[in-house]
């Protein structure tokens, strides 16, 4: 079980094992032994859109694109020969015309890796993209809007972008409006660590009897920090088609029991923090490091036509966050130098809040590799029902989440591909209960579903204890622990029956934290 850092340190690195990059690479030969990638091809057109329609910043408008579904493309027929599959590192591809590969982040501490791999915004002397075949140039966005907006100008714009790297629950809320792109994730770049959190007047918020009837939650559309906050609601119990979201700048906001407070240089509320006491923080994302994930997004044509290309540049970014992980300060001072860049100490204060992915953490959370319960299939879907209970989004998900990972897959099968992680923390004593997940009085117990729970929560709660208590059947525990334990390939110290239930209700899920 990997564990964290404090949250307010900047992330680190180690390597990963070779039993697991063995496993890990034995099963993509064999994905590509049935799905061969294609090979790259020519950079078709670029999709342009209005302006206008994709800088909107209301995803419940009605003037929406039109639905295209956005199937699984693990499923996309191959194009190719296992010829092409077997050649790991095959000739660069070009995009055509030959033109600089556009990337496009929602904040600067999001493409730190890739600004210290390109040595800027745009390929200095020491660019690793350059000498890896690509020129690669990056630009920084503010706001979801304007990463909307890059998407639909495309590449081939010089204010267009052909990828936009951006949290997973901000991709999903603004899906509705780049659906007629086919937009698709690609690649993991990271992961939210004590950037997200929730704040509330009452303590025992999620420990206790949740809140009934209306509740007021000052928080925005898209905001991580706001999807982590219905994600802890949810949890409990709360039906969250009963949460309105207000304005931090509102009237409403003064009488609002509960905040969602990001720490980042995007979030419309970034500093509100600052005017909240920490004993008011029931939750953030250093206790479920694993809920929001950073993500790269591509539409679908543009996947397809340049695997090679992506592959190149997924691997050249992990080589990035590894420099980055050696010594942060330093990247830090390089990355502030660039035009726009905030002060160094600055970026370095919201950086110890991200914490960049690995090779292994990629195709995991792509279905590629081992058994958990948390991928992206899972998250997509539970952002997608949560922002809809509150207005965000008007229409059903799509069947399945909008990914493709081939891209994952090529630089996995990549010589050489830099394998990174989060720096380990040790545990530490003492536990601190933070979240119960409850069935109420009367509910049948559907073993089935504690698994799944079971499994999604000891997936997100990484460093958390587990606790599974059902009334009056301590057999029903120890089975459905171990059937958890076993399909999700879960630690056995990492869940445990819990305590005898004293109240009412059929079952209860404890998660404790350090």
């Amino acid at each position: 079980m990997n564990t964290n850092t404090d949250s307010t340190q900047p992330a680190a690195f180690r390597p990963i094992g070779l039993v697991t990059v063995t496993l890990i690479t034995g099963g993509l030969v064999a994905l590509l032994a049935t799905h061969p990638l294609p090979e790259a091809q020519a950079d078709p057109p670029s999709e342009e859109a209005d302006e206008s329609d994709a800088a909107t910043t209301d995803p419940t408008k009605s003037d929406t694109p039109s639905a295209t579904t956005a199937a699984n493309k693990s499923d996309t027929p191959a194009a190719a020969t296992s010829d092409a599959a077997a050649n790991t590192d095959p000739a660069p591809a070009e995009l055509t015309p030959r033109r600089p590969l556009r990337v496009v982040g929602l904040g600067w501490e999001l493409v730190a890796p890739g600004l210290i791999a390109n040595d800027g915004l745009s390929p200095g002397e020491n660019s690793s993209f350059r000498s890896a075949g690509l020129d690669v140039e990056f630009s920084v966005a503010l706001t979801a809007s304007e990463i909307e907006t890059q998407l639909a100008r495309g590449g081939g714009d010089d204010d267009g972008a052909d990828v936009a790297v951006m949290p997973l629950p901000t991709f999903v809320a603004s899906y509705e409006h780049l659906r007629a792109l086919s937009p698709e994730v690609f690649f993991v770049v990271g992961w939210s660590r004590g950037r997200d959190a929730l704040a509330a007047n009452d303590p025992k918020l999620l420990t206790e009897k949740p809140p009934q009837g209306k509740l007021e939650l000052v928080g925005y559309a898209g905001q991580t920090a706001t999807m982590l906050s219905l994600f802890a609601l949810d949890e409990i119990g709360v039906d969250t088609a009963n949460v309105a979201l207000v304005s931090a700048t509102g009237d409403k906001a003064k009488d609002a029991k509960l905040r969602a407070v990001e720490r980042s240089l995007t979030s419309p509320v970034a500093n509100s923090g600052s005017t909240i006491d920490a004993r008011d923080l029931v939750l953030s994302s250093a206790d479920a490091p694993r809920l929001i994930p950073m993500v790269a997004v591509a539409p679908a044509s543009f996947v397809r036509g340049n695997t090679n290309d992506l592959a190149r540049f997924g691997r050249t970014w992990l080589a990035g966050a590894e420099r980055f992980g050696a010594d942060v300060p330093e990247a830090a001072r390089r990355i502030s130098r660039e035009p726009g860049a905030p002060e160094a100490v600055v970026l370095l204060e919201v950086m110890g809040y991200v914490a960049f992915a690995d090779l292994a953490d990629g195709a995991r959370l792509a279905g590629l590799s081992g058994r958990g319960a948390v991928s992206i299939e899972v998250l997509f879907q539970r952002s997608w029902g949560l922002w809809r209970d509150v207005g965000v989004l008007s229409t059903p998900a799509p069947e399945h989440a909008p990914l493709d990972n081939s891209v994952i897959a090529r630089v996995a099968l990549g010589e050489g591909a830099p394998l990174i992680a989060g720096q380990a923390t040790p545990k530490r004593s003492g536990e601190r209960l933070i979240l119960v997940h409850r069935l109420p009085e009367g509910a049948t117990i559907d073993e089935a579903a504690l698994v799944e729970e079971l499994g999604f929560l000891a997936g997100t709660f990484e460093r958390a204890q587990i606790e599974l208590s059902v009334r009056k059947d301590k057999p029903a525990n120890e089975r459905i622990i171990a059937e958890a334990i076993e399909r999700f390939d879960l630690e056995p110290e990492h869940v445990r029956v819990g305590p005898r239930i004293r109240s009412r209700e059929s079952a209860s899920i404890r998660v404790l934290v350090p």
